[in-house]
């Protein structure tokens, strides 16, 4: 099995009236959260929350540590350091962030 490469994030999940979820995701396990990640208009871009805070709400900034779930056949070169993305769940949008470390 080949090993996906990891990412750091800081992220924040929109709130309900800003077209968010009604509540953030579990981002660990025993379920792990799969969204894709969007720079500018690209590639929907698969990842894995590997490592991120037990409790999180709305608006509330945070760290995760992301696996970059369908790599090598995907091109991920766009979540560089200093990236900006959105955060989706098929074409809605539930948060934004920025890539901190790669």
């Amino acid at each position: 099995m080949i090993e996906s490469p990891e990412i750091e994030v800081e992220m924040t999940f929109l709130t309900k009236a800003e077209g968010g979820r009604d509540r953030p995701p579990v981002l660990t396990t025993p379920k792990l959260y799969r969204p894709h990640l969007v720079v500018g208009g690209g590639e929907y871009l698969g990842v894995i929350f590997l490592a991120a805070p037990e409790f999180i709400e709305p608006q509330q900034s945070f760290v995760a540590t992301l696996g970059l779930a369908y790599h090598p056949q995907v091109d991920y070169s766009a979540l560089v350091p200093g990236a900006e993305f959105t955060v989706r769940e098929g074409a809605r949008i539930v948060g934004r962030g920025r890539v901190t470390k790669r």
